[in-house]
């Protein structure tokens, strides 16, 4: 879809009011935007899914929760002159999320619910949690991204390394992109990266440290920090695998969830990257 049909779709609000509430102290006022702006995207998110979204996994209800709070947390507002120019860039955004769900999951296996809708009771997952948040809720999530990204920012890395994380983690940019951004080799943002990662992932987790036992810091440590796969911290510690998706789902996942919000796994999984077989 180009820029000209979305501009020339109907807005959201009054363009006078929508961004300023938004970006103001008025926790009301931020909520009744959030109310508005979620209920004109969803609607363009149903379109643009058409009968796809009756899949748990690209709701739209899902899709349009998780961009709101990435943008609202990841400085979008910043980024943007007015109401249209904002409904522009999340449009776009539920765009792209719409196709990139559609690459990445296959249709839910999930029973159905009473409304219809295949739902899933326990997954975290990155967006595919179908239970409705009210806008309070949605501007909590939000505040937690922003407390996440904030955390992330305050790790003991250098000032380019810090740049580079920005530029990749938290607004999605491939490495050719940063090095045209920053005038930058490849292999330097690569590197560069790479040191970054295990110190924002220790640093991140330092907290959760004086709240498991021994063995499930090891297993975090092995896995999260060193980034080994699951089969190979299994055997460095000599625990069977089983026990390492159990701590990682139900001490890792649920840490992240309840201190940063359902939205900071996605952003932790890119940050983490690939981990060494």
């Amino acid at each position: 879809m180009s820029d000209k049909s979305i501009y020339n779709s109907e807005p959201v609000n009054d363009s006078r009011t929508m961004l300023n509430a938004l970006r103001g102290n008025d926790e009301n006022a931020k909520c009744d935007a959030l109310q508005r702006l979620y209920a004109s995207l969803t609607k363009h998110a149903a379109q643009r899914l058409g009968a796809k979204r009756n899949r748990v996994d690209v709701m739209p209800e899902s899709i349009v929760q998780s961009v709101i709070v990435r943008e609202v947390a990841g400085g979008g507002l910043n980024r943007v002159n007015d109401d249209q120019h904002l409904e522009a860039r999340l449009k776009k955004a539920i765009n792209n999320k719409v196709i990139d769900r559609g690459r990445k999951h296959k249709p839910s296996e999930f029973p159905v619910n009473d409304a219809g809708r295949a739902y899933d009771p326990t997954g975290y997952g990155p967006g595919p949690s179908t239970r409705l948040v009210n806008h309070e809720e949605l501007f909590e999530q939000a505040q937690k991204m922003q407390a996440f990204r904030a955390a992330c920012m305050a790790g003991p890395i250098s000032d380019t390394q810090r740049r580079f994380v920005e530029l990749s983690i938290f607004e999605e940019k491939s490495v050719d992109e940063i090095a045209v951004i920053c005038g930058t080799s490849v292999s330097t943002i690569k590197v560069r990266l790479s040191e970054a990662r295990r110190k924002l992932v220790e640093h991140l987790l330092q907290p959760l440290r004086a709240e498991v036992d021994g063995m499930a810091w090891a297993i975090l440590d092995a896995t999260l920090i060193q980034r080994k796969h699951n089969e190979r911290a299994a055997a460095t510690l000599g625990v069977n695998e089983t026990e390492i998706r159990r701590v990682l789902k139900y001490v890792a996942n649920a840490w992240l969830v309840d201190r940063y919000g359902n939205e900071s796994i996605t952003v932790f999984t890119r940050l983490l990257g690939n981990r060494k077989r």
